[in-house]
């Protein structure tokens, strides 16, 4: 069942959790990642039940190494670890299994796009911290104003070393490009959870 495959997941460390999560079919994987958004804090005796269920089928349960404090908390951890194709499927889709889920998600979700709504100031102590191969290889083909606000924050020279870097990879494989891409945004989601960066409400 779903609810028992969610709270399942959400008591394996995050990368485990991922990597079962990402080979279900996008449709079930919604629905699943929709329940862990809702978990709350579930009764012991809920989980111990489950455990024993399993127990019957498989003498090597996993150790459950940690309790989800919130569910969109433990989905967030999850879905850092997933493939960048599945992860945009997901946040695509969740919305039909779960909207409430989904507009969570949203707000604790910092993805690629979302640098449009990153202050100037914010920019700056971001692209500090990125290097300039990954930041150009995740900038091929993104959309001007995304383009353009990165290259606004940057010292004239380097802007002009940026484009150049970047019109040498036009021809870039589109894994590669989501590849820099999800690292840049790990590195956010980083820098946000570490205090490092905090970014306008």
């Amino acid at each position: 069942e779903i609810p028992i495959l969610a709270l399942f997941l959400a008591h394996l460390p995050p990368q485990r959790s991922a990597k079962i999560l990402g080979q279900f079919p996008i449709e079930q994987a919604s629905a699943v990642a929709a329940e862990i958004g809702n978990l709350k804090y579930v009764n012991m005796d809920v989980i111990s039940a489950i455990a024993s269920k399993l127990s019957e089928k498989s003498m090597n349960i996993p150790k459950f190494d940690f309790y989800p404090g919130t569910g969109i908390n433990c989905l967030v951890q999850i879905m850092d670890n997933l493939e960048s194709g599945l992860e945009k499927g997901l946040i695509d889709k969740l919305k039909d299994f779960d909207s409430n889920v989904a507009s969570e998600l949203k707000k604790a979700y910092f993805v690629f796009d979302d640098i449009l709504n990153v202050n100037k100031e914010q920019l700056k102590l971001i692209t500090k911290e990125i290097p300039r191969n990954i930041l150009a290889t995740s900038l091929v083909g993104v959309r001007e104003p995304l383009l353009n606000k990165v290259l606004s924050i940057l010292p004239e020279r380097r802007a002009e070393m940026l484009k150049f870097d970047i019109e040498k990879q036009l021809n870039t494989n589109k894994s590669e490009i989501i590849k820099s891409q999800k690292a840049i945004v790990l590195k956010i989601r980083e820098m946000i959870r570490s205090g490092m960066l905090e970014l306008d409400k």
